[in-house]
C-alpha cells in the first residue's frame, strides 16, 4: 500500500510538472508573443518569473501587410529550404521550446536549482547546468554544432545579387563567437568557428563582400574572452563601442562612406560603471553560486548628439540625444534572474528600429538585418550616419526585398554570429 501511495504520488508530481511547463509554453508563446497578452491571468502563470519581462504597450503589427512578399521571391526563398532541412529544423524548433521550458520555466527552477548546486558542492561534484561549460578561466559559454554553410551562402548570395540590381552596396559581417579559435574545445566539441571559416570560403567563392571581425581582432592583438561577459553569450558594451569603429573606417574605405572616426574613440565617452549589477544568460542557467554577477557598463556620448527614434512594436516615436537610444528600465532595478542590462540598449530586440541622425543631414541610409550582438553596435554606428533601420528577422515577418525597394538605402549589412547558423529564419531575405 505504501509503495503504491509513493507511485501515485510520483506521478501526481510528474503531471504538475509537465502541466507547467506546457501551461507556461503556451502563455509565453501564443497568449503573450502572438497575441500581447498582459494580465492578471499570464502574471499569475509566471509569478515566479523565472527570467521573463511581459513587455508594456506592445503594438501587434502585421509587417507583411506593409512590405508584402511577390512571387518572383519566392524563389530565393524555396533555393534556402531545399539547402537547409525544413522539417528538420521545425522539430529541432519543436524540441528546443519543450527543452528551453524543462530547463528554464519549472515553478521556482531558481530554487530548485540551488538546492542541486549546493548539493553538488556538498558531495564534492562541479558540474555546470545543461550545455553551460567554463572555458578554463571563468568564462561561460554553450557549443554550436557543425552546420554544412551551402544554404546560407546561397540566401546571402541571391540577397547580393538582388541589390546589384538596384544599385545598393551589400556587407556581410561575421560577428566572434565567445569560443576563441584557439580553444581546445574548437573544432573537438565546438564548430562555431569552423562554421565561420566555411561560410567565408562559400561566400568567397560567389565574390560576396564580407568582414570578418575575428581577423581584426587577431590584427589588433586583443585578448578574445575578455571581450565577452563572463555569464554572458554576448560581447561587451565596450566591444560593441570597438566593432562600430571597425565598421565606419571599413565603410569610408571601401563604400565611401564619410563617418568622423572620432565618434568611435572610447576617450569621447562617458562610462557609467553598475557594479555587480549583471547575471548573463548562461550565468541564470547555473545560478549565482556557480557565477558571480558582473559589471555593468552603460557608455554614452561627450560630445552633443541628436536623434529622432522609431520603434512601431513599442509604439515609440521621440527625438533627444544618445540617451534616448537607452531602456533604463533594464538599469533601475537590479533583479539578476528576471532582467538582463543587455536589453538596455536600442530597447533589445525589435523587429523594426529606424534612427535618424540631424547632425549628419549628408550621410548615408544603411539598413542592418543583425542579431542581439549588434544591439550594442548599432547605437554608435548611428552617430555617423544620416539614417540607420535596424530589422531582426527572428521577429519581422515582412518581406526584406519589399522594404529595401520602398526605403531606398544606400548600403545593407547583414550582421550576425555563428550562432545564427541553423536559423533558417534569420537567413529568409525574401
Amino acid at each position: 500500500m505504501t509503495r503504491n501511495l509513493v507511485v501515485r504520488s510520483c506521478v501526481v508530481v510528474l503531471v504538475l510538472f509537465m502541466g507547467s511547463i506546457l501551461l507556461r509554453a503556451f502563455t509565453q508563446n501564443v497568449l503573450i508573443e502572438k497575441l500581447y497578452m498582459d494580465n492578471v491571468f499570464t502574471g499569475t502563470v509566471f509569478f515566479d518569473n523565472t527570467g521573463m519581462k511581459i513587455q508594456q504597450n506592445i503594438v501587434n503589427i502585421n509587417w507583411a501587410q506593409f512590405y508584402p512578399f511577390s512571387d518572383v521571391s519566392d524563389t530565393a526563398n524555396n533555393t534556402i529550404k531545399s539547402r537547409l532541412s525544413g522539417l528538420k529544423q521545425r522539430i529541432t524548433a519543436i524540441e528546443e521550446v519543450i527543452e528551453g521550458y524543462t530547463r528554464d520555466n519549472l515553478v521556482n527552477r531558481i530554487a530548485f536549482v540551488e538546492w542541486a548546486v549546493r548539493y553538488e558542492k556538498t558531495v564534492g561534484w562541479n558540474f555546470l547546468n545543461g550545455d553551460v561549460i567554463d572555458l578554463g578561466d571563468g568564462y561561460l559559454s554553450e557549443v554550436e554544432e557543425k552546420y554544412d554553410p551551402a544554404g546560407y551562402a546561397a540566401s546571402l548570395a541571391e540577397l547580393y545579387g538582388f541589390l546589384q540590381g538596384l544599385g545598393i552596396d551589400f556587407l556581410y559581417v561575421q560577428c566572434p563567437y565567445k569560443i576563441a579559435p584557439g580553444d581546445p574545445i574548437s573544432g573537438t566539441g565546438d564548430f562555431s568557428n569552423q562554421n565561420a571559416d566555411d561560410l567565408w570560403y562559400a561566400l568567397s567563392m560567389k565574390s560576396v563582400p564580407y568582414l570578418d571581425l575575428r581577423k581584426n581582432i587577431r590584427e589588433e592583438g586583443l585578448e578574445h574572452h575578455a571581450l565577452f561577459y563572463k555569464t554572458d553569450h554576448h560581447w561587451k558594451a565596450e566591444t560593441g563601442l570597438w566593432a562600430g569603429g571597425v565598421l565606419m573606417d571599413h565603410l569610408n574605405r571601401n563604400y565611401g562612406f564619410g563617418f568622423d572616426l572620432d565618434r568611435a574613440d572610447p576617450q569621447g565617452y562617458h562610462y557609467a560603471l553598475y557594479r555587480n549589477w549583471f547575471l548573463g544568460s548562461l550565468g541564470k542557467k547555473v545560478t549565482l553560486l556557480q557565477a558571480p554577477a558582473e559589471d555593468f557598463t552603460l557608455i554614452t556620448p561627450r560630445f552633443d548628439t541628436d536623434f529622432s527614434l522609431t520603434i512601431p512594436e513599442v509604439n515609440l516615436d521621440t527625438r533627444g540625444n544618445f540617451d534616448i537610444f537607452i531602456d533604463h528600465f533594464w538599469l533601475d532595478t537590479q533583479d539578476y534572474y528576471r532582467l538582463s542590462p543587455y536589453g538596455a540598449y536600442m530597447y533589445g530586440d525589435r523587429q523594426v528600429i529606424m534612427v535618424h541622425n540631424f547632425l549628419a543631414p549628408e550621410g548615408k541610409k544603411i539598413l542592418l538585418i543583425k542579431d542581439s550582438f549588434a544591439d550594442v553596435v548599432s547605437p554608435f554606428l548611428s552617430t555617423g550616419t544620416a539614417d540607420l533601420h535596424i530589422l531582426d528577422l527572428r521577429h519581422f515577418n515582412g518581406s526584406i526585398r519589399s522594404y529595401i525597394e520602398k526605403n531606398k538605402p544606400d548600403m545593407v549589412m547583414v550582421m550576425y554570429n555563428p550562432s545564427a547558423m541553423g536559423n533558417e529564419k534569420m537567413f529568409d531575405f525574401r
